[in-house]
C-alpha cells in the first residue's frame, strides 16, 4: 500500500488498530471494545485483478491510476463497514516517482493499548535492518501502537497485517523505507511449504509465513497470480536502505547480555581465562567485526585437559539467545569434535542470520553432521551461503544429513567444500540432488574423495543445472573404472558457461580428457585457472594442451596454467617441444595469455632446462613462473648446472613482466649452490622481478653473499625466501650481519623458521635470540626501499595460483 502515491498518505491517516484486526480477521468495529465480523466483499477481489493487470501491464502510469483507484476504494469501503477513518480527501498522481507529503489528522488517533515494552520495539526494529527477517518475527509480535508516537513509526504490511514499528525519521508518505521496491519490481515468488518468498527487484527478500486459517483466503489468491512473475536471482540479496534510515541497534544490550550469560557459566562449570573471549568481543564490536573466530575468542587452553569444549560451550550457549552479533561462524582447525560441532550447531539456531559456517579439521564425524542439519531445519529459512567441512571423515551418512537439510531448506549456498571427507557414491548422490534443486552453487571442492563410476556420473547429469559455478574442483576423484572424461566432456561443450577454475590435478586422464580440458582453453571465454598437476601428460597431450591455451582468441583471457608433477620416467621430458609448439600456434609466434606457468617437478635435467628458458621467451605475458625441483645437483655437474641457472636469468631479464620466479628445490634433491649462485648473480640489477623463492637448494656462503649483494642493487625485490637451506652457523651470522650494514627496509621470508633449524646442542638459545632480534629490528622499517607498483593482472594471475607454496609470494601484491 505503501508504495502506491495515493495510499501513502490514506493508510498513514487510517486508524491502523482496526485496519490490523479487519485485514487479518475480516472486521470491522464500531468501538475499540466492540467487534463484529465482516465478510471481505467484491472489492477485495476486483484489486487482486487489477493487481494481475498491474503487473502485466505495458502502461503501467495508467495501471497504477486504477490501482489507486481501486485500491483506496477498498479502503474506505471496510472504513466504513465499522472503522473510524480520519482520512482525508485523496487525489491520484499520475507520476508514480513523487512521494505524497503526508497530511495527518490534526487530532492523535485513539489509543490502543500495546502489549510491547520498549526493549521488545527496538529489537523489532533492528530486525527491519534485513527484511529477510521481518515477518517471521512479527508473526508472534501482538500488533498495536501508542497514540503518542504514532507519526513517527513505520506501517509496513505483513502476512496483509498492518505492523507498526518503531523507526525514528522515516515517515510513511515518503515512501517506506524497508520495501523500497514497489510491487511492480517483483521478480520471484517460491512457494515453499507453509511459507512464501516475495523477492523484490532490489534484492531483498521477504519471507511470509502463510498462516493456517481459512482467513487466508487474500494470500493464497495473491499468491496464485504471482506465479507467472519473472523468476531470477539477484545478484544483491540483502536489503539496501536509503540514506538517512537509522534502526535502533540494541548491540550494546546483547553485549551485555551475552558477558553476564558467560560469566555465569563460567562460574558454575569452574572455567579459567574468561577475559580472554570478553575481549574478543568487544574488539569484534569497536572494528565492526561480525566473524565469531573460535580459535582467536577461546585463546590455547593446554592446562587441562577438555577446558576448551567447557569454554566452547559456554560461548555457544551465551551468543545463542542473543541478537545476531555474528554471521560468520570460523572453528576451522581447532580439535573440537563432534561434541564442539553439536555446541556451535546449538547455537545455530538461535544466531538467525548464519552466512558462513567453517568446520575445516575439526576432527568431527557424522554425528556431528546430523546435529548441524538440524540446526538448519530448525533455523529455516537460512541464510547460509559458505559451508566448510572439508577434512573431517564425515563418509556417506554425515553428507547426506547436511545436503537433505540443505535440500529441503531450500538454502541457496554459494560455496560448498567437502573435500577429503571420506565420501562415496551416496554422498555424491545427495550433492547432485541438492544441486538439481537449488542452483545457485559457485564453488564446489569434492576433491581427494572416493564418488567411483556412480558418483561421477551423478554430478555429471545434474552440472548442467549450476549456471552460476565458476569453481570446480575434482582433484583425485578418478579411480579403476571412474574417469573424468565424459564430465569433461560436458563442459568443454559449454554446459558449464561461466566455469573460472577448472582443478582436476591427481587423476589419470587419458588423451580424450586431456582434449576436453584443452577444448575448454580454446573456447571457453570465462576461463582462467586449470590445474593438472600430476595426471601423467605424454607429449601428445601436452603438446596439444598447450597449443589450445594459446589459439584462445578471446579478448581479456589470461590463464594460470598448473602442470606441476607431469615428469616422463625414463624418456626425454615433453615440455621444451610443446612450449616451443604452444608459440607455433600463434600468428606472430607469442604467446600474450598465459600469465603464470607451474613446471615444477616435471623431471626436467639441465639441458631441458636451459630449452625451456629459451622457449618461455616467446611469452612476454608470464608473470609467475615456477620450475622449482627440476634440476638435481647430484646428477649433474657444476658447470651444468650453473649454465642452467643462467639461462633462468637471462630469462628474467628479458622479460619485463616477469615479477616471482621460484626454483625451490625437493627434500633431498636440492638444485644446488652452483645453479643459485649463477641465478643470482645474472639478476644483477634486475628492476622487474619482486619476489624469489630458493628454498632447500643448499645454498653456500658465497651464495648468501650474492643475495645480499643483490638486495642493494636491485631494490624493487622485496621478498626472498630462504628457508630449508639450513646454513651453518657461521655463514647464517655472516649474512644476517651482511644484510644488516647494506640493506634497510628488507622484506624477507627467511629468518625465524632457519634460526630454528640451525639450533643444535652446540649452539644457544642465546645466540639465536640475538640474531632473531637484529632481523628483527631489521624488518622493522621498509620505507627506504623502491615501493612495488601494484598490477592487477599480477593480482588475478595469483588469486587461484595455490600451487604458490612460497611464503614470499603472498606479500608481492
Amino acid at each position: 500500500l505503501q508504495s502506491s502515491p495515493t495510499m501513502a498518505s490514506c493508510v498513514e491517516d487510517v486508524d491502523c488498530g482496526t485496519v490490523v484486526r479487519m485485514l487479518d480477521h475480516g472486521v470491522a468495529a464500531e468501538s475499540d471494545d466492540d467487534w463484529r465480523t465482516v465478510p471481505m466483499g467484491e472489492t477485495t477481489q476486483e484489486f487482486l485483478s487489477v493487481l494481475e493487470n498491474v503487473m502485466s501491464a505495458s502502461d503501467r502510469r495508467t495501471a497504477w491510476v486504477h490501482l489507486d483507484t481501486v485500491v483506496h476504494r477498498w479502503v474506505t469501503e471496510m472504513a466504513n463497514a465499522g472503522a473510524q477513518c480520519p482520512c482525508r480527501s485523496v487525489t491520484a498522481k499520475t507520476d508514480v516517482s513523487d512521494a505524497v507529503e503526508s497530511r495527518h489528522s490534526t487530532e492523535d488517533p485513539p489509543a490502543v493499548a500495546c502489549p510491547l515494552n520498549d526493549y521488545q520495539q527496538d529489537t523489532i526494529g533492528s530486525i527491519l535492518s534485513d527484511i529477510k527477517q521481518t515477518a517471521v518475527y512479527c508473526d508472534e509480535v501482538p500488533v498495536a501502537y501508542r497514540s503518542s508516537s504514532f507519526h513517527n513509526r513505520v506501517v509496513m504490511m505483513t502476512e496483509y497485517r498492518l505492523v507498526v514499528l518503531p523507526t525514528g525519521r522515516p515517515r510513511l508518505g515518503k515512501r517506506a523505507p524497508i520495501v523500497s521496491g514497489s510491487i511492480l519490481q517483483i521478480t520471484s515468488v517460491d512457494v515453499n511449504d507453509n511459507t512464501v518468498s516475495v523477492e523484490l527487484g532490489n534484492g531483498s527478500i521477504l519471507n511470509v509465513r502463510q498462516p493456517e486459517r481459512a482467513e487466508s483466503q487474500f494470500l493464497t489468491c495473491l499468491v496464485e497470480r504471482l506465479q507467472g512473475v519473472r523468476r531470477s536471482w539477484p545478484d544483491e540479496e540483502r536489503a539496501r536502505l536509503p540514506s538517512g534510515c537509522r534502526y535502533p541497534d540494541p548491540s550494546a544490550a546483547d553485549r551485555d547480555d551475552v558477558v553476564g550469560t558467560y560469566g555465569a557459566i563460567c562460574d558454575r562449570d569452574g572455567i579459567q581465562g574468561r577475559s580472554r573471549f570478553v575481549d574478543y568481543l568487544d574488539r569484534c564490536r569497536a572494528q565492526g567485526d561480525t566473524t565469531l573466530n573460535l580459535r582467536d575468542a577461546l585463546g590455547v587452553f593446554r592446562y587441562e585437559e577438555g577446558a576448551h569444549l567447557r569454554a566452547l560451550s559456554a560461548v555457544c550457549t551465551s551468543l545463542r539467545y542473543t541478537a545476531d552479533l555474528f554471521d560468520r561462524i570460523d572453528a576451522s582447525n581447532l580439535a573440537i569434535g563432534d561434541p564442539g560441532v553439536q555446541a556451535i550447531a546449538s547455537m545455530m539456531t538461535g544466531v538467525s542470520r548464519v552466512q558462513l559456517v567453517n568446520l575445516s579439521n575439526v576432527r568431527c564425524a557424522s554425528r556431528a553432521m546430523a546435529a548441524l542439519g538440524s540446526a538448519l531445519h530448525r533455523q529455516a529459512p537460512n541464510w547460509l551461503r559458505h559451508l566448510d567441512v572439508s577434512n573431517n571423515v564425515i563418509g556417506d551418512k554425515g553428507m547426506a544429513h547436511v545436503m537433505t537439510a540443505l535440500t529441503q531448506t531450500g538454502t541457496r549456498l554459494k560455496h560448498l567444500n567437502c573435500c577429503r571427507c571420506g565420501l562415496g557414491a551416496r554422498a555424491f548422490e545427495a550433492i547432485a540432488t541438492y544441486m538439481s534443486a537449488v542452483p545457485s552453487l559457485e564453488t564446489l571442492n569434492v576433491s581427494d574423495n572416493a564418488p567411483g563410476a556412480t558418483g561421477l556420473d551423478w554430478i555429471e547429469e545434474n552440472l548442467h543445472h549450476l549456471d552460476r559455478l565458476r569453481v570446480l574442483r575434482l582433484g583425485h576423484c578418478s579411480g579403476p573404472g571412474a574417469q573424468l572424461d565424459s564430465i569433461l566432456r560436458h563442459i568443454a561443450d559449454r554446459v558449464v558457461g561461466r566455469l573460472r577454475f577448472l582443478d582436476v590435478s591427481r587423476n589419470r586422464l587419458l588423451n580424450d580428457a586431456v582434449l576436453h580440458v584443452g577444448a575448454c582453453l580454446r573456447h571457453t571465454p570465462t576461463m582462467a585457472t586449470v590445474a593438472m598437476a600430476d595426471v601423467r601428460l605424454t607429449k601428445q597431450s601436452a603438446t596439444m594442451l598447450l597449443e589450445n591455451a594459446a589459439s584462445n582468441g578471446h579478448d581479456g583471457v589470461e590463464f594460470v596454467l598448473d602442470l606441476s608433477g607431469n615428469d616422463c620416467p625414463g624418456s626425454v621430458s615433453p615440455w621444451p617441444d610443446a612450449l616451443q609448439t604452444m608459440a607455433r600456434a600463434t600468428p606472430d609466434q607469442v604467446v600474450r595469455n598465459v600469465v603464470a606457468l607451474n613446471l615444477s617437478s616435471c623431471g626436467i635435467n639441465p639441458v631441458e632446462f636451459i630449452a625451456v628458458c629459451k622457449a618461455l621467451e616467446s611469452v612476454p605475458s608470464l608473470m609467475v613462473l615456477d620450475l622449482g625441483g627440476n634440476v638435481h645437483r647430484r646428477l649433474f655437474g657444476k658447470e651444468t648446472g650453473g649454465q642452467a641457472g643462467r639461462a633462468l636469468a637471462d630469462l628474467c631479464n628479458r622479460n619485463g613482466n616477469l615479477k616471482i620466479v621460484s626454483v625451490r628445490g625437493r627434500p633431498g634433491a636440492p638444485m644446488g649452490a652452483a645453479a643459485v649462485s649463477e641465478l643470482v648473480d645474472g639478476l644483477m640489477g634486475n628492476t622487474t622481478l619482486t619476489a624469489l623463492n630458493v628454498s632447500s637448494n643448499a645454498i653456500s656462503k658465497h651464495t648468501y653473499d650474492l643475495i645480499v649483494k643483490l638486495l642493494v642493487r636491485s631494490p624493487n625485490i622485496r621478498h626472498v625466501d630462504l628457508d630449508g637451506n639450513r646454513p651453518a652457523w657461521p655463514i647464517l651470522q655472516s649474512f644476517c650481519d651482511g644484510l644488516l650494514s647494506s640493506v634497510t627496509g628488507l622484506v624477507s621470508g627467511m629468518p625465524r623458521d632457519d634460526l630454528l633449524h640451525c639450533v643444535t646442542n652446540e649452539r644457544t638459545r642465546d645466540d639465536v635470540d640475538d640474531v632473531c632480534a637484529r632481523l628483527a629490528n631489521l624488518l622493522r622499517d621498509n620505507a627506504a626501499r623502491v615501493p612495488v607498483e601494484r598490477c592487477p593482472r599480477l593480482q588475478r594471475a595469483l588469486r587461484d595460483a595455490d600451487w604458490i607454496k612460497s611464503k614470499a609470494a603472498a606479500p608481492a601484491l
